[in-house]
């Protein structure tokens, strides 16, 4: 298990090779997630780097649709929610809570001012992609990236 030192159970980190993990100091700097959110999102990640890019995060999460694709034909289904429940819950409360500066409720603003009103929960999920890119950039590199950047 790693510690918050960067050693895993009490062997130091220039013997494993592993670097020290900045996730629970960073993640705290999003300041729309509550402390019970950020928890939760540190824990149920765990070792950042079991993941090499974060599309696998959050597919892993449970945040990418399904797709299904045979010849010319391609089906985007509904989100996969394979994953933590609890951290797919907390990405959706924490995006509600955003504010309005940042890049994850402009994704999400985006979205509803082009598909209406009934795209909500379409947009809620397509940020919640976001912030969690965000988390995985903060975890493995140790500072946050786009955190103000504009829409797509």
């Amino acid at each position: 298990m790693i510690r918050g030192n960067g050693s895993i159970v009490g062997i130091p980190v220039a013997m494993t090779g592993t670097r020290p993990l900045y996730g629970p100091r960073l993640v705290r700097k999003f300041s729309f997630t509550e402390p019970k959110t950020r928890r939760s999102a540190t824990r149920d990640i765990g070792d950042i780097t079991r993941f090499g890019k974060p599309g696998q995060l959050c597919s892993w999460a449970g945040l990418t649709p399904r797709h299904y694709e045979s010849d010319t034909r391609v089906i985007r289904g509904h989100v996969s929610k394979q994953g933590s429940r609890m951290l797919r819950w907390a990405l959706v409360e924490a995006i509600q809570r955003a504010p309005a500066e940042t890049r994850p409720r402009l994704v999400k603003d985006a979205i509803i001012a082009r598909r209406g009103d009934d795209a909500r929960g379409i947009a809620k999920t397509a940020a919640a992609r976001i912030l969690l890119t965000q988390v995985f950039y903060a975890m493995r590199d140790g500072y946050l990236r786009h955190a103000t950047s504009q829409a797509a």
